[in-house]
């Protein structure tokens, strides 16, 4: 697994030697057309999006991320009482 920044730089080296990939963006198309280009299968890739904003993410965007090839959506919780962070956790739990 690598983090790397999202840069060209950073997509490259995932391309070339990751077979896991936790972004902040949705730049994964990219990452696989690189994969390609050097001769490994995109597929093997696995990709975990982080969502580092202190909201509660809709559905549209954990479809997209879904869409764009991540296998896996990293929420931010809320550090708030437990009530607050269930209720959140029901929230994200409706569209997974």
């Amino acid at each position: 697994m690598l983090g790397t920044l999202d840069t060209p730089f950073g997509r490259d080296k995932v391309a070339r030697y990751g077979d896991g990939w936790l972004p902040l963006t949705f730049n994964i198309a990219d990452v696989r057309k690189r994969m390609r280009a050097c001769n490994r299968d995109p597929d093997r890739l696995e990709v975990s999006l982080f969502f580092l904003a202190d909201v509660l993410q809709t559905k549209e965007v954990v479809h997209k991320a879904r869409d764009s090839g991540a296998s896996r959506c990293i929420f931010r919780l809320p550090v708030k009482p437990d009530a607050e962070v269930l209720r959140a956790l029901d929230y994200s739990a409706r569209f997974i």
